[in-house]
């Protein structure tokens, strides 16, 4: 529902609250709408917003995880083969392959978190 001279209010932080609205019938009719529409309107409006702050939140521990995994596979497989991991610490090549992954751990993040923080 689009009302002339009314734009959305974005409201910081989160609070469970009540609002009320109060309009005219004759205005109403005037646009074409009725208060059922109204009230069906906003009702669909918040649905929507919860859902996609779910999505949101999803999205953002999706990218932390992905992050994440390659380290702890890092960690775990300098565990397991400390001797073929230690070319990653000791020589140039190693140097820049974890220079690479760092790069490209960075960006697969950043582009994951700009995908999933859809603005409501």
């Amino acid at each position: 529902v689009r009302v002339p001279d009314v734009e959305k209010v974005d409201l910081i932080g989160t609070q469970d609250e009540k609002f009320f609205v109060e309009f005219s019938d004759k205005k109403l009719a005037e646009l074409g709408f009725s208060a059922a529409e109204i009230g069906e309107a906003l009702r669909s409006q918040n649905a929507l917003e919860l859902n996609i702050r779910s999505l949101n939140a999803q999205g953002n521990l999706q990218a932390w995880v992905v992050g994440l995994m390659p380290l702890v596979l890092l960690w775990a497989l300098a565990h397991m083969e400390p001797e073929a991991m230690s070319l990653l610490w000791t020589t140039r090549v190693g140097w820049g392959v974890l220079a690479l992954v760092a790069a490209m751990e960075g960006l697969g993040v950043w582009f994951i978190r700009r995908i999933v923080n859809i603005d409501v």
